[in-house]
């Protein structure tokens, strides 16, 4: 399922329209430190956290993620979507908990 569909599928707010949203979803992650995601995401992942920052679109476009999910009212600024853009990494944001975002995609993408 592409993160376009997923997105549709579980309401997710597109915040950077365009960028990686037709990539294949094939499996999730959730970490708050860009550290702990830098092991387990890979091409596929979409990296559920409630800390976005530049950090974390780097490790996202490094390894191959297709998009973000910000969860717990988290919200990039400007410069950071606009990276997020430039790297063609999808920054989404979800209502909800980590835990609770983590649950709908992972169900979503069985």
């Amino acid at each position: 399922m592409t993160l376009r569909e997923l997105a549709g599928k579980l309401g997710l707010h597109i915040l950077n329209p365009g960028s990686g949203l037709e990539r294949e979803a094939t499996g999730g992650c959730t970490a708050d430190l860009p550290s702990d995601a830098l092991g387990r995401i890979g091409e596929g992942t979409v990296w559920i956290t409630s800390r976005m920052h530049r950090n974390a679109v780097a490790v996202a476009s490094f390894r191959k993620a297709v998009g973000i999910v910000c969860t717990d009212g988290a919200r990039p600024d400007r410069e950071t979507l606009r990276l997020a853009a430039e790297e063609d990494v999808a920054v989404l944001s979800a209502e909800g908990t980590s835990f609770e975002v983590s649950g709908r995609i992972y169900e979503a993408l069985r």
